[in-house]
């Protein structure tokens, strides 16, 4: 919900408007597009969030290894 991409009530259901959120993340990351959160559309998402919450100095370090 913080990136845009899901614009309804968090609610725990994978339904219609969680797919079409992880649709179009998907299709914007060039990620294999599912509609389901697998684990790289999943990790990727964090990354992100990562990067927003720490100005991109934990996501940087993690990409580092």
């Amino acid at each position: 919900a913080s990136f845009n991409y899901y614009r309804d009530d968090i609610d725990g259901i994978v339904g219609p408007n969680l797919m079409r959120a992880v649709v179009k993340f998907q299709k914007e990351m060039g990620l294999k597009i599912s509609g389901y959160p697998d684990v790289r559309t999943i990790f990727l998402l964090n990354s992100f969030k990562e990067f927003a919450q720490y100005g991109g100095q934990k996501a940087r370090q993690k990409a580092a290894g």
